[in-house]
């Protein structure tokens, strides 16, 4: 059978033939992808949200008084992993309502977990390589002195703000 014509497909990753830079003193093979390309491979397995370890991974739970703490835990977001290795407090005030989230930054290349102060309903951000999964909201009326669990909604389970992983992968 003769090939009648071929053409070149994105794919990968595939093992480099030839050493064609190096960077830092690294060597850069003819084969190498980016990060971003990687994390596509990843995302067409793996959908976004929470790893559910059934140990509470990155709930938000009261920490005493007017903090929460954001429990270990990994998540995966667009194809890149964010791990969270210890518990992580937040300081929060009366009379305020608050959203924690995990944000995945590809352009900065790294992972957060940050509060916002809800005033404007432009939450979670995804746009412009930024990327929120929201874990937990948290209402805390004036003149409260500490934060209970009737205060906290975990989101982790809301497919729209965060979800738990699940595999995308589909067998022929």
């Amino acid at each position: 059978m003769a090939i009648i014509t071929e053409i070149d497909l994105t794919g990968g990753p595939y093992d480099s033939t030839a050493i064609v830079d190096t960077v830092a003193g690294f060597p850069v093979g003819d084969k190498a992808v980016s990060s971003a390309f990687v994390a596509s491979m990843i995302a067409s397995l793996i959908g976004d949200g929470v790893v559910d370890t059934g140990d509470g991974a990155l709930a938000v739970v009261p920490a005493g008084g007017l903090s929460v703490k954001v429990n270990p835990g990994t998540a995966w977001v667009q194809g890149y992993m964010a791990r969270l290795d210890g518990e992580l407090t937040l300081e929060l005030s009366s009379g305020h309502e608050y959203t924690v989230y995990l944000r995945q930054n590809y352009g900065l290349g790294e992972a957060v977990i940050g509060v916002y102060e809800d005033n404007d309903g432009n939450i979670p951000v995804r746009f412009y390589g930024v990327y929120d999964i929201i874990l937990g909201k948290v209402k805390i009326p004036a003149g409260a002195l500490t934060v209970n669990e009737a205060m906290i909604t975990d989101t982790r389970g809301d497919s729209e703000l965060c979800g738990y992983v699940t595999s995308k992968a589909r067998l022929a």
